[in-house]
């Protein structure tokens, strides 16, 4: 079963200049690991698939979701991510953006859903877009996963029936608000669901927050009922260690199209003793 939520993926060019970002508005570093093996299973969910990427881990002091540095390629693909975080930070570690015309009116149902008041934010850096409370707070908080699709009404049920989401509210054909229950208070989260107009998918080296991670206690079962519940492109599974943890680990669609990817512990070569591929260059946090 889906167990929580382990973080939201961000593309960047460079783990270094935007991990400096993220520290400075308060989130936390785990581990930043260079030249760790890119799966050949992943070539249909990247534009331009390398044979190492970089990855670097980042909690938010504040709680909620923590948020992957991905490094797949030094030049982003086209297109950008279909998820954003709701964040709390300190006012001066990101400029204010106008709402694009492609991005649903996260500011009305952000309000109508949280009862928060949210503005739309760039992040330099990181270079990427998200949306902000409007009250600043000392520390980093991601507060929900906007998830912005072209089919809401299929990704709510997949959410509901394939993921294990619980449904908080609704205001039908506007928003959905899921939540994800989790017995460790880091892999819960909420999900905030909304309509968009996308001309094409994206993939995992696309700018922007590009793929949603999912805690799994047993992969191939969850493999099997994300399939029954309109997955598709669900790649092979393979095994990797990562932070010295070896991690078995697989991709895939949501229905709408959404890169997904679920991590599972592996039953074999925990911490690292040599059984699954590692990185030749890691370094702890």
């Amino acid at each position: 079963m889906i167990v929580g939520i382990d973080h939201l993926a961000l593309s960047a060019s460079d783990t270094a200049a935007a991990g400096q970002r993220l520290a400075a508005a308060g989130f936390e570093g785990v581990f930043v690991e260079h030249g760790i093996e890119n799966a050949a299973a992943k070539r249909p969910l990247l534009a331009r698939h390398e044979p190492t990427h970089d990855l670097a881990l980042y909690r938010p002091s504040g709680g909620g979701t923590p948020l992957e540095l991905t490094v797949h390629n030094r030049a982003l693909a086209s297109g950008r991510g279909d998820f954003m975080p709701l964040v709390s930070l300190p006012g001066d570690c990101f400029a204010r953006r106008e709402r694009t015309s492609e991005e649903p009116r996260w500011d009305t149902f952000v309000a109508d859903a949280l009862g928060v008041a949210s503005v739309p934010a760039h992040w330099p850096g990181p270079e990427c877009d998200l949306w902000s409370a409007e009250s600043a707070t000392s520390d980093a908080h991601v507060m929900s996963i906007l998830f912005a699709t072209p089919d809401p009404e299929g990704e709510r049920r997949f959410l509901i029936d394939s993921v294990g989401c619980t449904e908080i509210r609704r205001c039908d054909g506007a928003w959905a608000w899921l939540r994800l229950a989790a017995p460790i208070t880091t892999w819960r989260g909420d999900i905030l669901l909304a309509g968009c107009d996308r001309v094409a998918e994206v993939t995992l080296d696309s700018g922007g927050f590009t793929c949603l991670a999912l805690l799994s206690s047993d992969l191939d079962r969850d493999r099997e009922r994300m399939l029954a519940c309109g997955a598709r492109a669900m790649t092979e599974t393979f095994e990797l260690t990562v932070n010295r943890r070896c991690l078995q680990i697989c991709f895939c669609r949501t229905p709408g199209g959404s890169p997904i990817e679920l991590i599972c512990p592996s039953p074999k070569g925990r911490k690292g003793s040599g059984t699954c591929p590692t990185s030749p260059d890691r370094r702890r946090r």
